[in-house]
């Protein structure tokens, strides 16, 4: 009788699994399922410039060097709408997440400024485009966020709320179980293991804790979930 190889045998086994049925499901329940619809992006993440430190948002040609002090002339925080324009040497205050401002090309940290009033001093040469997290720079437009058969996480998850969907279709995730039948192996989930080391040295045994089944347990999920390996 010969043996079956490891992929014929994996091969084998997953010809009689069977896709279970999908259902729509609340994004917070989903983790743990498998995708049964391809997500896209609508909207790149982010959906606009914007700050990625506090500090002020300025025209770099405005700081060619340093120090420098320019007017502060307004201030905008994570939320507003930042649409009033930066005009030629002044500088708006900016908060981590806020938009940029339209005419403003980079963000100069707030350590590396003095205000005084509604002045700012500027100690540090910015370069152009510093600290400005750019429009997609996590997700482009039509990016798939979420590809069919993918066992989802809780990144997946947080990417699809990105995109404003609340629900998705998912299947339950299937489960496998593994036999071992041999008689010199025991299961390492004894109550106490201290104790089984110690009966089976005074009685002479020389069974051994299962661990090779524990290893290869989860191998038919990551085989048949992971779309790397499809």
């Amino acid at each position: 009788m010969s043996l079956l190889d490891v992929d014929e045998a994996l091969q084998r086994v997953l010809d009689q699994v069977m896709p279970l049925d999908a259902e729509w499901v609340p994004l917070a329940e989903s983790v743990g399922r498998v995708s049964a619809q391809e997500i896209r992006a609508g909207r790149p993440l982010p959906a606009w410039d914007n700050a990625a430190m506090d500090g002020y948002a300025v025209r770099a040609e405005d700081v060619p060097t340093t120090p420098v002090t320019l007017p502060m002339v307004d201030a905008v925080a994570a939320g507003d709408r930042g649409d009033r324009p930066v005009k030629n040497g002044t500088a708006v205050r900016i908060f981590t997440g806020a938009p940029l401002p339209p005419g403003a090309d980079t963000v100069i940290l707030q350590e590396d400024s003095e205000l005084t009033g509604q002045h700012v001093r500027f100690l540090e040469t910015p370069r152009p485009g510093q600290h400005v997290r750019r429009r997609g720079t996590d997700t482009r437009e039509n990016e798939v966020v979420l590809p069919v058969g993918r066992l989802i996480t809780p990144g997946d998850i947080s990417a699809i709320a990105g995109q404003g969907q609340a629900t998705l279709l998912a299947a339950p995730s299937r489960c496998s179980a593994s036999f071992g039948k041999t008689s010199d192996l025991t299961f390492y989930r004894t109550p106490d293991l201290c104790h089984f080391r110690s009966h089976h040295t005074q009685k002479g045994e020389s069974k051994l804790l299962d661990t090779c089944q524990t290893r290869l347990s989860p191998l038919p999920r990551r085989r048949f979930f992971d779309g790397s390996r499809r």
